[in-house]
């Protein structure tokens, strides 16, 4: 009889854990081996151009994706294990990670101040794989837009601080990998012009020297005034009072548009416009025909020159 006697060593397995095994770049993860032990020894290599570890775990690693064009990228990652004893007896397991190329968010404005209303469409500049990609617009204060290149309206409801608001672009690849890029404009306000005519009423007998009660609000404001008579806009200052002096000579009501045009400081502008009526200039006069002496009882006829009178 003859007998020999077999050694078999422990069976050997490798295998590791990957709690996400794709992602946005940058990809961080944390390998795991399940059952270390010291009877083993572990060799990982985790990927082009990294050092090979020996631990039972390895320590957590971050892949950037910088391919240029932007491109997924793939990495394989491996553990071998063999039993520190019997380094013979050897097992490995691969697995690949996917590193999803980031989206680069980003737009030009051709402004970056002006005055409310500012109507603004930026110029979507972003970068994202096979240039897909979901947009979402924000200004503080208003309602998101989803379009690639939206017309934005930045509103300043004041008129005389200028207000900062922010524009912001959020792209959302085809990955779900995001991007953001934001921008600060300012909006300067827009003033407000506004006048009455000094004692409230716009309908009066010429000649007519009328005074502009100033209602206006703005920073820095610079007022011109046109009075709707023909003659030239005239420049007017506060505290110095808009006067101006209308005739109507003609035989109907005559209609004045008088406008005020304010200037701010940052070179916005508005404009306020009312209504004057003038009514046709009463002359009075008369001639004594044939003549203005006679012997009494004398009886000149009166002849009525007049002129736009209903009553005398």
């Amino acid at each position: 009889v003859k007998s020999e006697t077999l050694r078999v060593f422990p069976r050997v397995e490798a295998d590791f854990v990957v709690p996400s095994a794709e992602g946005c770049t940058p990809l961080r993860v944390q390998l795991t081996n399940p059952t270390p032990s010291s009877a083993y020894r572990y060799q990982w290599n985790l990927g082009p151009g990294r050092p090979v570890e020996t631990t039972a775990d390895p320590t957590e690693q971050v892949y950037e994706n910088t391919l240029s064009p932007l491109d997924v990228l793939t990495v394989p990652v491996s553990l071998t294990v063999a039993l520190a004893a019997h380094p013979e007896c050897v097992a490995s397991r691969q697995k690949t990670l996917t590193v999803y190329p980031a989206v680069r968010a980003g737009f030009t404005l051709p402004q970056l101040q002006g005055c409310h209303p500012l109507e603004l469409t930026p110029t979507n500049t972003t970068e994202a794989y096979q240039g897909r990609a979901e947009y979402r617009w924000e200004v503080t204060g208003q309602d998101v837009q989803t379009v690639p290149a939206p017309t934005l309206t930045l509103r300043n409801p004041s008129h005389t601080a200028s207000l900062p608001l922010s524009v912001r672009l959020t792209a959302i690849s085809a990955h779900g990998c995001e991007g953001v890029q934001e921008q600060t404009v300012t909006v300067f306000p827009q003033p407000r012009a506004g006048f009455k005519l000094k004692g409230g009423l716009n309908m009066h007998c010429a000649p007519y020297d009328a005074e502009l009660e100033d209602n206006a609000e703005g920073a820095g404001l610079r007022y011109t005034y046109t009075w709707g008579d023909g003659s030239q806009p005239e420049s007017v200052q506060p505290p110095a009072p808009a006067r101006h002096s209308f005739t109507n000579p003609s035989e109907e009501q005559r209609a004045y548009p008088i406008a005020q045009r304010v200037v701010s400081r940052d070179g916005c502008e508005a404009v306020a416009t009312q209504m004057l009526y003038v009514f046709p200039q009463v002359t009075a006069a008369f001639a004594l025909r044939p003549q203005a002496a006679g012997c009494s009882p004398f009886a000149p006829e009166i002849e009525n020159g007049s002129l736009n009178a209903d009553q005398y």
